[in-house]
């Protein structure tokens, strides 16, 4: 019922965008913009019927959480109307967008009012869209599902971090604000730079990489029930934890996409948490923006959720019947 409930809203972001472009060579451009209006008249118009035009009648939506997979615009159309009824003054909005050829990464942020508890939430989501012919053909999701439901009451609230376990500094050297902007833009070497991270920081649990890989003041925007991590400093600090605490920790890079200063990577992560000694396998996707040649800046979501109760974290209780 938590899972049904919490995923309802995103079910038809697989095809938020409008119209049709005629031929089969890839129009990247146009794909951008087509979902760029088309995101706001489905969700910020409620406009369902405008997936008609934009969502390929097989269309594929892949959700986390080992929820099935939505297939086709009947079961899309019907679920934006519920959406609509669940989901009072739903409001997407779009913080980055990054197109190469046929795929398109965005990141936004979705605000609301939860109808079962009239509570607001606002939480970050990221999405990557396969376009065939100018029509969303496929979508991989990933969410702050987790952060939504605490918002909401589905689950009771973080407890703030212990002295100690805050990754924020008060008054941090710099702030994302503050970041400088890139002088230069190589997204092919970006790209390169992006999964080099991934392989040897993650895989390799090689850490020091990170000398080489990322920027001295590293902004790492995370869940807001984690808090930020800011500096290369921290960012090692937390690699190396994760090394002790999931010793077999591997991902497996799905797709990445670059554009400008900025690459997004949707990848699965797998291992062992060892306080539990349980598995798992959760999707994520991260956004990096690049200055002069270091990652800079850092957007993450991940399926934490799924990951908290796959390690034996958190359990989720299904509603039982009523006593007749």
């Amino acid at each position: 019922m938590f899972s049904r409930i919490s995923f309802l809203f995103l079910v038809c972001l697989l095809s938020i965008s409008i119209g049709v472009v005629e031929h089969a060579e890839a129009d990247t451009e146009a794909n951008k913009a087509l979902l760029l209006r088309g995101l706001d008249e489905v969700w910020n118009q409620r406009n369902a019927e405008a997936l008609v035009e934009s969502l390929h009648p097989d269309a594929v939506w892949h959700r986390p959480g080992g929820s099935p997979d939505v297939i086709g615009l009947d079961a899309s159309i019907e679920q934006a109307l519920l959406t609509y009824e669940i989901f009072p003054e739903f409001q997407l909005s779009v913080e980055d967008i990054v197109a190469e050829g046929d795929t398109i990464a965005v990141r936004f942020i979705a605000t609301g009012i939860f109808g079962p508890t009239g509570a607001s939430f606002e939480y970050t989501l990221m999405l990557f869209y396969h376009f065939v012919d100018g029509k969303v053909a496929e979508l991989w999701q990933v969410a702050d599902d987790l952060g939504f439901q605490q918002q909401v009451g589905l689950l009771p609230a973080p407890e703030p971090p212990a002295d100690g376990d805050d990754t924020t500094p008060d008054s941090p050297a710099t702030t994302a604000a503050e970041l400088p902007q890139s002088l230069t833009e190589d997204p092919a070497a970006n790209t390169a730079k992006a999964i080099r991270l991934l392989d040897e920081i993650w895989n390799a649990q090689n850490a020091d990489a990170a000398a080489e890989l990322v920027h001295p003041d590293i902004y790492w925007h995370r869940p807001a029930w984690t808090g930020d991590l800011i500096g290369i400093e921290a960012f090692t600090e937390f690699a190396r934890g994760i090394y002790e605490v999931i010793p077999d920790f591997q991902l497996t890079i799905e797709d990445t996409v670059a554009e400008g200063d900025i690459v997004a990577a949707r990848w699965t992560f797998a291992g062992t948490f060892a306080p539990t000694g349980l598995p798992y396998e959760v999707p994520a996707i991260q956004f990096y923006r690049f200055v002069d040649g270091k990652i800079a800046e850092v957007w993450s979501d991940q399926d934490d959720l799924s990951f908290q109760i796959q390690i034996g974290l958190l359990t989720l209780e299904e509603p039982t019947a009523e006593p007749e």
